[in-house]
């Protein structure tokens, strides 16, 4: 539980429709594209929360997919300019 008046203080425009409302046009406007929201927000989760597949040598976990690399010029750009220059409120 978050003391009275800490929330408002920290992140003031927090509502649960943030992400949606802000954060994701503000991306998308920052150049990520639909697909990229689509690996963050679908396929990721969907990978990460789906049972493991059982191995050839027992109860062991597979070994995990091979995640598509970013391209570093991507990263680089985006962890260059803070979120206050992507839009967001």
């Amino acid at each position: 539980m978050v003391p009275p008046g800490v929330r408002e203080q920290i992140a003031p425009n927090w509502h649960y429709m943030h992400l949606h409302d802000h954060v994701l046009p503000a991306l998308l406007q920052a150049g990520v594209t639909q697909a990229q929201l689509d690996t963050m927000l679908v396929d990721n989760p969907r990978r990460h929360f789906s049972p493991a597949k059982p191995s050839r040598h027992g109860t062991r976990r597979s070994r995990p997919e091979r995640v598509q690399a970013v391209p570093s010029d991507l990263v680089a750009e985006a962890t260059d300019r803070p979120l206050a220059s992507v839009g967001l409120p």
